[in-house]
């Protein structure tokens, strides 16, 4: 598995973001979707390939988000045909496509 430079920098912009425009990820909302506060320290739930775009994500909150991010970001927020049937992963994506509009 090789890591892309420009996902690395897709990742990072989700946190830069995230910085920048606290009240988009302190919400009940985001806690919902990305199953708690974008800045717990407590693994959601062990990777499962239905929740999660990469293992990396399943280890907090924040990284679920920005492992979206920067996936929607990757496929210009058209949710690929692989991820289509994936309904946790679909709505953490329509939560991106939202915040692109905050």
């Amino acid at each position: 598995y090789h890591t892309r430079l420009t996902d690395v920098l897709r990742h990072e912009w989700a946190h830069a973001l995230a910085d920048r425009r606290p009240r988009l990820v302190q919400t009940k909302r985001f806690s919902s979707v990305f199953g708690g506060a974008y800045d717990s320290t407590d693994p959601v739930r062990e990777y499962d390939p239905g929740h999660h775009l990469t293992p990396y994500a399943s280890t907090r909150p924040c990284e679920d988000f920005a492992e979206t991010f920067h996936f929607y970001l990757r496929h210009k927020g058209r949710l690929p045909l692989w991820l289509r049937g994936r309904p946790v992963i679909a709505r953490k994506w329509g939560f991106i496509a939202s915040a692109a509009r905050f």
